[in-house]
């Protein structure tokens, strides 16, 4: 199933007619249907291929990176 996030340039929004009206998209939520005329402001999540993967985003920031297995110790890429 493909997931969207709100891309990190765009504000926070609420759709206001339509089937969706009412439903809020803000930053850090992934949202598994978007509006279709407001697709451009979402960057597509990519499902994680196996264990220890990072889901790659496309269409967003590049320097975005979803991290899918931090590491123990709440710091990514330092030990537990």
């Amino acid at each position: 199933m493909t997931q969207y996030r709100l891309k990190k340039n765009q504000p926070a929004f609420e759709v206001v007619d339509g089937p969706m009206a009412g439903k809020q998209y803000t930053h850090g939520v992934t949202y598994t249907e978007i509006p279709a005329g407001e697709a451009k402001k979402f960057i597509e999540i990519k499902p994680v291929v196996g264990k220890g993967k990072t889901a790659k985003a496309t269409g967003g920031d590049k320097n975005e990176i979803t991290q899918s297995n931090p590491q123990p110790g709440g710091r990514l890429g330092q030990p537990g």
